[in-house]
């Protein structure tokens, strides 16, 4: 028999779970979230123009930056959710047990709170926004009324809504669902 590799699933210095730890986790909570029929909630979240800040104020800028989006984050995800960074520098969120209702006002509350923050750059304040793109699932089952798809498929949505989110000019959030109601 084949050994499985361990994953560590303590969150690291910063607080986020690997681009492993975070799909791995989020592919079980999407299971999970079927099977026990609870709402869930994917966010994807970009920093706008963080190459071109981290090109224009250098990488410790840029690492500041990450860092206090990732403070702000922790004050809005409760014990239960699951906060992970991406390779690509985005972050992943997902927010099981959480009503639709509550996908637009928390991903304002963020949008909000980084438009807040204070980024200093060359002795001037500079200006700090997200883009967002979330997906929520009701939790039925397939063979319930609802056609869920597969985790790909959910992730792959809330893909598609962060990019529409860029695409728009960011500093927005597009949240998406997979409920046809």
């Amino acid at each position: 028999m084949a050994e499985q590799p361990i994953m560590n699933f303590d969150r690291s210095s910063t607080g986020l779970f690997s681009p492993e730890e975070i799909h791995r986790l989020m592919r079980v909570e999407y299971g999970r979230s079927g099977r026990y029929r609870y709402p869930i909630l994917l966010m994807l979240i970009e920093i706008d123009r963080l190459e071109t800040l981290h090109d224009l104020y250098g990488s410790e800028s840029r690492d500041r930056l990450i860092a206090s989006v990732v403070e702000l984050l922790s004050t809005v995800t409760r014990g239960s959710d699951f906060l992970g960074c991406m390779v690509d520098k985005r972050l992943m969120v997902v927010f099981p047990h959480t009503p639709r209702e509550a996908a637009v006002p928390l991903t304002e509350r963020l949008l909000e709170g980084v438009r807040g923050l204070a980024f200093e750059g060359d002795g001037r304040t500079l200006r700090t926004s997200l883009s967002i793109g979330a997906i929520w699932s009701g939790g039925g089952d397939a063979g319930e009324g609802e056609d869920r798809g597969d985790f790909q498929t959910f992730a792959a949505s809330a893909e598609e809504a962060l990019n529409r989110a860029v695409t728009a000019g960011g500093d927005r959030a597009v949240v998406s669902s997979t409920d046809q109601t």
